[in-house]
């Protein structure tokens, strides 16, 4: 049990669901977006995630509670799936630079929701539920924008159903590779993510200073999630690119929890580079590895479906080791091991080789 008397295997499957919603409407996304267009689509899930944030704040059960982040949850999954096929589609030859730009900007918007969300509880009237609608605002303006880039006829696109398209996709061992990929980093990155002030605080540091922390790694994220995938999108294969990073993860956790607590600052920055920096390889080479923007949707909506749902119990299963043993040791090595398998199947997916469908 943790402070607030929820059990660490709760929190982990609280974590757990949200990514399987991811891949559920993940699996639909690039059919739908072949249909009305990317860019409709894209605008679609703005729609979807505005509504879910309407929701929650006005929410006095768990059900409508949950029923707001259903809808946050496919918006995202759509603009998650349609991305990687929108910068193939209009920037074929800055793949690398647009990745970084988009993956660095879901870096910032992350770092600012959680550092001014204790902040806009206390400013916005209502409490927290005052600061979860602040975020509706900010999807409404977001759309506002998005609106010129709707209006233009998407381009006429074959409609594949999807057991069909799921059926072309398995026959591609480059797109199992990149699924695997996807899967195993889905669970590292979330699992880290989520356990990793508690692994601070056990080490000895107060919740301030490892919130503080917290805060540092991600802002590093910012600079690696531009850097990285811009350098590798050069190149024709980034399977040394992804290994080094996911090395670099798994030594930083290493070295977070063995090494003297003098460590832990210069390891958890180095940690949150190796994070992000996976992250924009794992978007980069969906786009680099599809010939068209029709065939990214596709290879992006099924890898991060099948990717997202094999992820969901990786947090669970980190809390559950930690909650058994009363100790974060098995737990760093299940992570040890989630970034092994990133390493070996993201060596695999960043070989110079193009999925045909």
């Amino acid at each position: 049990m943790n402070a607030s008397g929820i059990s660490l295997g709760l929190i982990g499957y609280l974590t757990s669901v949200p990514l399987m919603l991811f891949g559920i409407a993940g699996l639909f996304a690039g059919i739908f977006g072949n249909r009305i267009g990317f860019a409709r689509a894209l605008g679609v899930g703005m729609i979807f995630i505005t509504v879910g944030c309407v929701i929650r704040p006005l929410s006095h059960s768990a059900t409508t509670l949950m029923l707001g982040s259903v809808f946050i949850g496919i918006g995202i999954a759509l603009g998650n799936v349609l991305l990687p096929g929108l910068v193939k589609r209009h920037y074929p030859d800055q793949i690398g630079t647009m990745t970084g730009i988009y993956s660095t900007a879901i870096g910032i918007g992350s770092a600012i929701g959680v550092g001014v969300a204790v902040d806009l509880a206390d400013i916005l009237p209502g409490d927290w539920q005052g600061g979860l609608g602040f975020w509706a605002v900010t999807a409404v303006i977001a759309f506002l924008f998005w609106i010129p880039v709707m209006r233009p006829s998407p381009e006429k696109r074959e409609s594949i159903p999807l057991l069909q398209s799921l059926s072309r996709l398995s026959r591609e061992p480059t797109a199992w590779h990149i699924a695997l990929h996807m899967g195993c980093l889905s669970m590292l990155f979330f699992s880290t993510i989520l356990w990793l002030p508690s692994i601070l605080i056990a080490r000895g540091m107060d919740e301030s200073s490892a919130g503080y922390l917290v805060g540092i790694l991600q802002v590093i994220g910012c600079i690696a999630s531009f850097v990285i995938p811009r350098y590798a999108g050069k190149r024709p294969s980034q399977s040394y690119i992804i290994v080094a990073c996911n090395l670099t993860i798994v030594f930083s956790v290493l070295a977070i929890w063995y090494l003297p607590l003098g460590w832990v600052t210069a390891s958890s920055i180095f940690l949150g580079f190796g994070l992000a920096g996976s992250f924009g390889l794992s978007l980069l080479i969906i786009s680099l590895r599809c010939a068209n923007a029709r065939t990214t949707a596709q290879l992006s909506s099924g890898v991060q479906a099948f990717g997202y749902l094999i992820s969901a119990p990786g947090p669970w299963l980190v809390g559950i080791l930690k909650a058994k043993t009363d100790t974060w040791d098995l737990s760093i090595w299940a992570l040890v091991c989630y970034g092994l398998l990133t390493a070996f199947f993201g060596y695999l997916a960043g070989r110079d080789k193009t999925v045909s469908l």
